[in-house]
This record gives structure tokens, C-alpha cells and sequence, in this order.
């Protein structure tokens, strides 16, 4: 995931294969692609004026061409990486 703010994000196509999920305080926003599920990003929850967007969303994006990708848990911590 990478962040963008949310007048920096758009979706060029595609947007009508797109299924919104809102849970639990209903204020943040997650998009997935309706036909397979595939996390695409998500307006936060702590700042509505953010994306979080999915990089394997993006033609021709390499991702193991990428160095030094912070990752988290997805609960609670930065896990570092190992390489």
C-alpha cells in the first residue's frame, strides 16, 4: 500500500467494477474489484483527505523491482524487512 492524497488519486478506468465495503465505524472506504475481490485502495479512516491505494494495481508496475517496501502487520506494527 502507498498513500496519495485524495485530490492526487484517480481511477482512469474500471470504476464501474468497483464495490465499496464499509464496516465496524462505517467511515472508511475500501474498494475492491467486484469481479475477483482484488484490494484496490481505501479512503481513511484517521484522514478522510487520504487514499491508501494497492501499487499492483498499476500497469507495468514491477513489484519486484521495488526496494525497501515498509510493511505492516495490518494490526498494529511496522514489520521490518529481510533483506
Amino acid at each position: 500500500m502507498a498513500t496519495a492524497l485524495l485530490t492526487n488519486l484517480t481511477v482512469t478506468k474500471g470504476n464501474d467494477k468497483l464495490s465499496l465495503y464499509r464496516w465496524n465505524t462505517r467511515v472508511a472506504r475500501h474498494y475492491l474489484y467486484s469481479i475477483c475481490g482484488f484490494y484496490t485502495h481505501h479512503q481513511r479512516r484517521k484522514n478522510l483527505n487520504e487514499y491508501g491505494y494497492n501499487v499492483a494495481c498499476f500497469e507495468g508496475i514491477n513489484l519486484a523491482s521495488l526496494d525497501d517496501v515498509p510493511m505492516t502487520d495490518g494490526i498494529s506494527r511496522s514489520v521490518e524487512s529481510n533483506n
